[in-house]
């Protein structure tokens, strides 16, 4: 099987809306004298291209993302972490203590989105010790895989996420699950902190250098079950128990934690798209596919959209355009199974300059819409790009082109389908104007 880590592709997809209406879309924001001459438009060619994302900046991420799963429409997808820790206190070891084990504990996420797969499906996942020193002023990227050494542990579970804590009841037992994943170490591992020197512990770069941190990935890469969402916060702590000599004294633990400043923690994705049914039209424009289009985050996919005959608007002189409106509609129950397969919750628009960098359009570098434009109940995104279509038909900028990709695609799940072309209810850009 090829796989292929974040390559390059266009898929040329043409949309011709055929039809044109008067809405209410922008009448109440327009003057009473100009309502009467409102003209709204959808007949606007849109052309819509697959891409892959640039290889993104992935360091001090609040979410880990770790797992793989099988997806129906992007095929394969895995997700693995590295993570550096902190020590919480100065522990007092010595030579008469004995070691009894280490645990890694990583909280499930508390945000809407929690995985992306199926959770039914028992998962095993393997921690390894860190060789590479990971920098806190360095900037590390999503495809960028840190060198790892000996496996220290693992762990085969079947993930509970978006549960608080409950008390589980078996035939003379209760116990509480609490939502987390605690993962034990090799005993060697507990032995090592135990018996390091002194001089490890007496600040947090010595410590770092001593022990550099772990390696989280799943056990098979064949796997069809789930990326799991785990927070970076206070519980996110590897604790090293041990115990004197004497049986009578109870056990007694240290932590170091990973949710400070100084911590690097990178997420690390990879994509197998060779199975798709848009694999054989990946990097050829010579091949339209012309119903959907694919957005994926985790470092996945972005779209970029083109308006290629929207100057024509110069034609008709003395207008002024009220609201210019991408909606982007998904194929939510028809084609995306979004129970376990969410859409990505919010989408970025970027124009593109003449080397196909990013820049911001005028609407989001002031707005809350900077951050990303949330996925509706209606299951599609709107992008309001009034100012920058005014831009463009009056000739202040290219007419290069719009990128939409995930927002926080460096610890976000999401992936979303988009309608296009020949769908019932495809992507449109609706112009509303007046003639001066």
């Amino acid at each position: 099987m090829k796989k292929i880590l974040f390559y390059f592709v266009a898929i040329n997809i043409i949309l011709i809306f055929s039809c044109q209406e008067i809405t209410d879309v922008g009448y109440d924001i327009l003057p009473d004298d100009d309502k009467l001459d409102l003209v709204i438009t959808d007949t606007i060619t849109v052309r819509v291209h697959t891409y892959s994302m640039d290889t993104i900046a992935i360091d001090k991420v609040p979410s880990v993302l770790l797992g793989n799963y099988l997806d129906p429409y992007f095929h394969r997808s895995s997700a693995n972490f590295a993570m550096q820790f902190n020590m919480e206190t100065y522990p007092a070891f010595h030579d008469s203590l004995v070691a009894d084990s280490v645990i890694i504990t990583l909280p499930y996420t508390t945000a809407t989105q929690k995985y992306c797969g199926d959770t039914t499906i028992q998962q095993t996942i393997e921690i390894y010790e860190l060789v590479t020193n990971l920098e806190s002023d360095s900037t590390y990227y999503s495809n960028q895989i840190p060198i790892y050494g000996d496996l220290i542990g693992t762990y085969t579970f079947t993930p509970i996420p978006g549960i608080d804590s409950v008390y589980v009841y078996e035939p003379d037992t209760i116990y509480k699950v609490v939502n987390k994943v605690k993962i034990k170490l090799n005993a060697t591992v507990a032995e090592k902190f135990i018996s390091a020197e002194s001089s490890v512990y007496e600040s947090n770069e010595n410590f770092k250098s001593f022990f550099k941190g772990i390696y989280a990935k799943p056990a098979d890469e064949n796997n069809t079950n789930a990326i799991i969402k785990y927070d970076v916060n206070e519980n996110t702590r590897l604790t090293v128990y041990y115990h004197y000599p004497s049986s009578s004294d109870e056990a007694r633990s240290w932590n170091a934690t990973a949710n400070s400043s100084s911590c690097v923690r990178l997420n690390i994705f990879e994509h197998d798209y060779s199975e798709t049914q848009f694999y054989d039209k990946l990097d050829d424009d010579t091949l339209p596919e012309d119903s959907i289009a694919y957005i994926q985050a985790m470092g996945g996919l972005r779209v970029k959209i083109d308006f290629p005959y929207i100057e024509k608007f110069r034609e008709l002189e003395n207008i002024s355009i009220y609201r210019a409106e991408l909606i982007v509609k998904t194929a939510a129950g028809v084609l995306s199974p979004e129970d376990n397969y969410p859409a990505v919750d919010k989408l970025i628009v970027t124009g593109v300059g003449t080397e196909s960098e990013y820049y911001l359009l005028p609407e989001y570098i002031y707005g809350t819409q900077y951050l990303g434009v949330e996925y509706s109940e209606d299951n599609e995104y709107r992008f309001d790009l009034a100012n920058h279509i005014k831009n463009i038909i009056n000739g202040d900028v290219e007419n290069n082109g719009l990128y939409i990709f995930p927002s926080a695609g460096s610890f976000n799940l999401g992936r979303s389908i988009i309608t296009t072309g020949a769908s019932n209810n495809s992507m449109k850009l609706v112009i509303t104007y007046t003639n001066l």
